[in-house]
């Protein structure tokens, strides 16, 4: 059991150990790939809306700039909607062009863009002086009729682009809607959770779509202003992260809420006070001050190792008990007939020598049973020649060679008639007379012999015993 203890705890640890650098670097790895896939995404989709207003810019008349837009919409069917402001003329004050397409095929009226972009004035503002912003706009498409998953980015436009007048196209701003769906994807594979936060705190893209439906924010959590304020652009840690309300909730009896809160302090699993450990990678992105965050509980890294344990622990608790039962029928295998034999020396050691002893097995124990046997049969034959407490005492060595000097009262008995009882014992018998008479004999001193034995006349009844046999 201490082996097999030992063992368990060792593999248990070293495998513990292995694991959890092995979540600890999936988990960057994982967060540097979500990273990666938001930073192409969100430059691809700036890039690509930026060198459409230039080409739109050019484009000779309203047609044009339409065909141009539906081509764009169809090389890019994650774009939502395109969105303009600049100094130049007031025809180009403010321009939206609307993937129509993509609006039906999520059940959303168009318009709802046109009042999105009508309700962003200062957020295009603060892109013309030279700030890209990262915005969920989400909420604002979700409505009875259909839903869908948007982010808004307000970008820069930098003047310089020669119009088909010979005038430039002076700073502004754009802004493109884009469906984040394939990032909410993206972000959900696997056992790690990613998820992009704004510079604001606000949730752009997260497997949970809830929170990206209701515009989580949080940056009232620490963790989330240590990363704002750390100059590390990328970094692992182990952090408490609050526990969902639905985890929190249980009907579990308390006493077994004690009992496994001991357990998992042992198995060094924490969760107090409606946090839990999470191992929480970050890198900041180049696009508008966001940031992608993969994290991974920690009761989930060491949860195959946990029923590892467990499963060492059934099983060292299945060979305990086998190895009990074993152990049990094997002692009863080797008491039972020690029981026997301590009985017999009990037994003998009283003076009764007619102790029945049968091995039971031919091992050791046996042999000492069939050995033990044949002393009892040789003290019992003694015992038939002698006294039985002069027999006890010379088995106990109290009686030295030499003999010892006492005053003893010394027995002689006859049979009256015996030759003539003899011969009548030949006359009916004939050759089986002398074992008649031997029969009758017996019967005869071994009355006498227990009346000599009980006035404790000793030499008197070994006479007798020796006249007998």
């Amino acid at each position: 059991m201490i082996s097999l203890g030992s063992i368990t705890a060792l593999v248990s640890w070293l495998v513990r150990e292995d694991l959890t650098i092995s979540a600890e670097e999936n988990n960057f790895e994982v967060n540097r790939r979500a990273a990666a896939e938001t930073e192409q995404t969100l430059d691809k989709t700036r890039l690509l809306s930026l060198s459409f207003s230039r080409t739109a810019a050019l484009a000779k008349n309203t047609s044009v700039i339409q065909e141009e837009a539906d081509y764009f919409f169809d090389q890019n069917p994650q774009v939502a909607a395109l969105y303009y402001t600049t100094n130049f003329p007031a025809a180009w004050t403010n321009r939206v062009f609307i993937n129509e397409r993509f609006f039906l095929s999520h059940g959303i009226d168009t318009k709802l863009a046109d009042d999105y972009f009508a309700n962003s004035n200062k957020t295009p503002e603060n892109a013309a002086m030279g700030q890209t912003i990262l915005v969920n706009a989400s909420p604002f498409f979700i409505n009875a009729q259909g839903s869908t998953y948007l982010a808004a980015m307000f970008f820069p436009i930098q003047g310089g682009s020669s119009l088909s007048n010979g005038s430039s196209l002076s700073n502004g701003s754009g802004c493109v809607l884009f469906s984040t769906e394939n990032l909410n994807e993206s972000f959900g594979m696997g056992v790690n959770s990613s998820y992009l936060i704004n510079a604001d705190g606000d949730i752009i893209a997260d497997a949970d779509i809830e929170k990206v439906k209701t515009q989580t924010n949080l940056s009232e959590q620490e963790i989330i202003r240590r990363i704002s304020n750390s100059s590390e652009r990328n970094k692992q840690m182990l952090v408490e992260l609050d526990i969902e309300p639905s985890v929190r909730r249980t009907t579990v009896p308390p006493f077994i809420l004690n009992s496994w809160e001991y357990v998992k302090q042992k198995l060094n699993i924490r969760r107090e006070n409606g946090k839990t450990r999470h191992y929480l990678a970050y890198t900041k992105l180049n696009t508008a001050g966001s940031v992608v965050i993969t994290t991974i509980e920690y009761d989930k890294v060491l949860e195959g190792i946990n029923a590892t344990t467990r499963r060492n622990l059934y099983l060292t608790a299945a060979i305990l008990f086998l190895s009990i039962m074993c152990i049990w029928f094997f002692a009863k295998s080797i008491s039972v007939p020690l029981k026997t034999l301590a009985g017999a020396a009990r037994r003998i050691e009283g003076g009764f020598f007619d102790a029945e002893l049968h091995p039971a097995s031919r091992d050791e124990i046996g042999l000492l049973t069939s050995s033990f046997g044949k002393m009892c049969a040789a003290l019992n034959i003694f015992g038939k020649f002698t006294n039985r407490d002069i027999a006890v005492q010379a088995m106990r060595g109290q009686i030295k060679p030499g003999g010892l000097s006492k005053h003893a009262t010394i027995f002689f008995s006859d049979i009256r008639g015996f030759t003539e009882k003899s011969e009548n014992f030949v006359k009916a018998f004939g050759s089986e007379a002398s074992d008649r008479i031997v029969f009758w004999l017996n019967e005869y001193l071994t009355q006498m012999v227990e009346c000599v034995e009980k006035t404790n006349c000793i030499k008197a009844a070994l006479m007798m015993r020796i006249a007998l046999y």
